[in-house]
């Protein structure tokens, strides 16, 4: 098991975004915090998988699950 945090600081969040001359405000993103728990597990030296849960605060509001599988050759 292990915790995370992270603060993601988007350095384009000022940037305008238009399509055919209309400015599109909502595609920018501004900075958020992100926080969570998670479990990792090792099988042998190849296979590693884990599955975590982050809390979005800010500029990104909510929660991102992620399950992840690596095999090293």
């Amino acid at each position: 098991p292990y915790a995370s945090a992270q603060m993601v600081w988007n350095l384009g969040d000022k940037t305008k975004f238009t399509a055919n001359d209309i400015v599109l405000p909502e595609l920018a993103v501004k900075s958020y915090v992100q926080y969570g728990v998670g479990v990792q597990k090792r099988w042998g030296e190849n296979i590693t998988a884990y599955g975590q849960a982050m809390i979005r605060n800010g500029g990104v509001d909510g929660v991102g699950l992620q399950l992840g599988f690596s095999y090293a050759f």
